[in-house]
């Protein structure tokens, strides 16, 4: 798996061309349900492998030394685990 993408519309829609499910890494717990309506509302709620958080503040993913890490880390998770063909930063 060698694909990744940046949330929004256009980019959810991307990342759908680009293989049949995709994952979602969310910076925090608490943005996962406001994703998943999203993503509902464009009809593409069935091709969600799975969404994980990354666990880390907004502060702590733009200067956190731990943060490219934890994005290793989780999205690995999705593709190995959930079965994620392609990755999008929520």
């Amino acid at each position: 798996m060698n694909r990744a993408a940046s949330s929004g519309c256009s980019v959810s829609l991307s990342a759908l061309g680009l293989g049949d499910r995709f994952g979602v890494l969310a910076i925090a717990e608490a943005s996962v349900q406001r994703h998943r309506r999203f993503l509902r509302r464009m009809g593409v709620l069935d091709r969600l492998a799975g969404e994980r958080a990354l666990g880390l503040s907004v502060d702590e993913s733009a200067r956190g030394e731990r943060t490219l890490d934890r994005l290793i880390e989780v999205g690995r998770a999705l593709v190995d685990t959930d079965g994620a063909d392609v990755l999008v930063l929520g």
